[in-house]
């Protein structure tokens, strides 16, 4: 089965990184013989993706919020701060958790596009009317 062989092949690849995951979910959509497993299989890393952009969209918010706070401080303040330390914590509360910033519409315009296309696959291909 060729197409088994082309599957594996793109997912073993050293280098996994979000350009093989499209190429393994492009064809695996495109594959004239795939079966409802290998369009769900695509799933798994468009999920996995949609929850770590939300995570680092969540982490440079606290990040923006620590800079901001030395950034607008007075020599003063900025002096009170411990050098060095890059903890977000006190920020945490002011920021959007990350289940909310899952659905922020910068991460679900595009993650959403995604599954919501694959989806669409599922029931137009493996239940038809």
């Amino acid at each position: 089965m060729a197409s088994g062989y082309a599957l594996r092949h793109l997912a073993h690849q050293g280098n996994a990184n979000l350009q093989n995951f499209q190429d393994l979910t492009l064809f695996a959509l495109a594959a004239k013989d795939s079966n409802v497993k290998f369009v769900l299989i695509t799933l798994l890393p468009v999920l996995s993706f949609w929850g770590l952009d939300a995570y680092y969209l969540r982490q440079e918010r606290l990040f923006r919020k620590l800079y901001d706070e030395l950034r607008l401080a007075s020599r003063e303040e900025a002096k009170k701060v411990e050098p060095f330390t890059l903890s977000t914590a006190r920020y945490v509360p002011d920021v959007q958790s990350w289940f909310r910033t899952l659905w922020s519409r910068t991460v679900i315009a595009l993650h959403g596009i995604v599954v919501g296309a694959v989806l669409l696959v599922i029931v137009i291909f493996y239940f038809p009317r």
